[in-house]
């Protein structure tokens, strides 16, 4: 198992680089993969991520996206975001640059034969929000603070004051093993295309000791599914020891 490896192997133990593989599940059925890998380089931290259907679904609708980001883990602020959409006959691209305090943009858009549609390049005056992955960084600190603040998001080109509710703790079991969580509830009403436009009210169960989600019941459209952790690799407290140093 990975969680033995990574007490047995000193080099990884003490590694700054942390990437986390999730199963979702349909009908308890596997439908897709996603992994998200953090990797810190002095006061900057690193996002890489992906998102693929199952050979069993691609078939039929294929999913396959992927994204980067970099933040600041002084101030915990977004300094860029990519990321790639494929989702059926749906494709995107959107690119942002945070520099003083404003936003610059790039996006595409793509006809069903994923020729150009139309490109655009623009500026937006905003400030106090966040992309999707430094947002999460900035959601796991308030969970570490039990504040309960929305969490404010930037995304295709709209901002978000999206609300969430810390609730009981909860002992999760997953493939033999158990982990301390705190369920937290929230709607993320976001707007968008593709197949996977969120829907209704979301659950998230965060490790406590370690901050990062193990498990995810999520409402689509087109789907209900389960995000279950399958696979952890690194040191598993990367994201708590960023956020209880920060500032220091």
């Amino acid at each position: 198992m990975i969680f033995f490896l990574v007490l047995f192997i000193p080099t990884t133990i003490f590694s700054k680089d942390l990437t986390l593989c999730y199963d979702v599940k349909a009908l308890f059925v596997t439908v897709g993969t996603t992994c998200i890998h953090y990797k810190i380089d002095n006061k900057t931290i690193y996002f890489d991520s992906t998102m693929k259907s199952s050979p069993a679904v691609s078939w039929v609708s294929r999913i396959n996206n992927f994204g980067k980001a970099i933040g600041n883990l002084d101030d915990l602020k977004s300094k860029y975001f990519l990321f790639h959409q494929e989702e059926g006959k749906y494709k995107a691209f959107q690119e942002y640059f945070f520099e003083n305090n404003k936003i610059k943009v790039k996006s595409i858009k793509y006809n069903q034969d994923w020729t150009v549609k139309d490109e655009n390049e623009k500026i937006y005056d905003i400030q106090g929000y966040y992309e999707p992955f430094m947002l999460s960084l900035v959601f796991y600190k308030k969970i570490l603070e039990k504040h309960q603040t929305p969490l404010k998001l930037f995304y295709k080109e709209k901002i978000y004051d999206i609300p969430f509710s810390i609730h009981s703790e909860t002992v999760i079991s997953i493939s033999k093993r158990k982990f301390n969580t705190v369920k937290i509830s929230f709607t993320p009403n976001i707007k968008g295309k593709g197949l996977l436009i969120p829907s209704g009210r979301w659950f998230i169960y965060i490790d406590k000791e370690r901050l990062f989600p193990v498990r995810i019941d999520t409402k689509f459209v087109f789907i209900t599914a389960s995000v279950i952790i399958s696979k952890i690799e690194g040191n598993e407290f990367t994201i708590s020891s960023i956020l209880k140093n920060q500032g220091k």
